[in-house]
């Protein structure tokens, strides 16, 4: 980094030295611009006689990122631009630090699997789960599979199971290996359906860190991190994503005792529980008390608990919804649209396009225009 008044024929020699191809300029901390060498060079006219400031260079500002970039912002920003150093600035537009893209995209990353059931028949998603898998259905800007890893990598997560059943070749040929959105991605492949926690005992002997679990169909504005920070704290075996929801009484509801006397008339109430979300951080090690078979998390938490492990439940108080029928669809649909859902940036394979692999007999935009016109 060096200040804008520092002569071209300096920077010049300064790059030569260090062998280094850029230079920041700051001034007084605050960023100015990004040069390269062939720019320094070219404007040396190769004689190292110019006294001209870097300032005066054409040309000089360079994009930046603010300096807490999400991973999802990160690699959006390497698909959009070239430079190979990438500024990171403050509010006050000061560098915090110069990354390399191949530091950048280790940037603020969590070393912990994420796990996304994808597996099931989606059922209630008929007919249009009958020629796709449900978490291949279009939401507006891609795939619902496609907002889910956005999501987890937004959140910091990078390295992901997949566990597939029903219609496994379609999901597996469309994501690959993660390779081009800049993740990792292995897939559990269940041969006959293991349940919602089956496939996860095949990670015991594979991961030691907690691990994020989600179904392959909830949207949710929820952070991750926050939510395995909570799970560490907690020293927790299990975590299990809850969110307050209710029932509207349309009668008053009576209470009396055994003698039949009227204790309490409640006109109308509502009656608030919290529900399972189908998210959770789960410690590898909890497997070991499940046998090896078909099993749900509801066996996991269950057995964990019989054998003296602690389960925590963290309450989400964020956007939440699970896309299990059409009428969820719609809704998540106009969620999405009105910007209830948190705006992602997309990272989509440049060959793996929202228009491909559209519901036979019905277009892309037939499917969400006839699921929108009851709207």
């Amino acid at each position: 980094m060096v200040p804008p008044d520092l002569s071209i024929s300096e920077l010049h020699r300064i790059l030569a030295d260090n062998q280094t191809g850029h230079a920041v300029i700051v001034d007084e901390g605050r960023y100015i611009g990004l040069v390269t060498r062939a720019q320094i060079a070219a404007a040396d006219n190769g004689n190292g006689s110019s006294a001209t400031a870097v300032a005066s260079l054409p040309s000089l500002e360079s994009p930046m990122l603010p300096e807490h970039s999400s991973p999802l912002a990160i690699r959006h920003y390497l698909r959009e631009e070239s430079t190979e150093y990438i500024p990171f600035v403050n509010r006050q537009g000061q560098v915090t630090s110069v990354l390399s893209r191949e530091d950048a995209m280790k940037n603020g990353l969590y070393a912990n699997a994420a796990v996304i059931m994808a597996g099931g028949f989606g059922v209630r998603l008929r007919p249009i789960t009958d020629s796709i898998p449900k978490p291949m259905v279009p939401l507006v800007d891609g795939r619902m599979i496609d907002r889910i890893i956005n999501h987890l990598l937004d959140c910091g997560f990078y390295r992901f199971y997949v566990a597939v059943h029903y219609m496994k070749e379609m999901i597996m040929e469309y994501l690959g290996d993660g390779s081009d959105r800049g993740i990792e991605i292995k897939y559990i492949v269940e041969e006959t359906p293991q349940g919602t926690a089956g496939s996860l005992r095949t990670l015991i002997d594979q991961e030691n860190l907690p691990i994020v679990v989600t179904n392959g169909d909830v949207i949710t504005n929820q952070r991750f991190g926050d939510i395995l920070r909570f799970h560490k704290s907690n020293k927790a075996d299990i975590t299990v994503v809850c969110r307050e929801d209710g029932v509207n009484i349309s009668y008053g509801v009576v209470e009396s005792d055994e003698q039949g006397n009227l204790l309490d008339i409640n006109e109308k109430p509502r009656l608030n529980y919290l529900i399972n979300t189908g998210m959770y951080i789960v410690n590898p090690g909890v497997f070991e008390n499940v046998p090896d078979k078909k099993c749900f998390m509801t066996d996991v938490i269950g057995a964990t608990r019989e054998h003296g492990g602690t389960v925590k439940v963290f309450q989400c108080h964020e956007y939440w919804r699970d896309v299990g029928t059409i009428d969820c669809y719609a809704q998540v649909i106009k969620d999405i649209k009105s910007g209830l859902v948190r705006n992602l940036p997309p990272i989509l394979p440049v060959s793996h396009k929202s228009s491909e692999l559209v519901h036979p007999g019905l277009s892309h935009e037939e499917m969400l225009e006839s699921i929108n016109s009851g709207a």
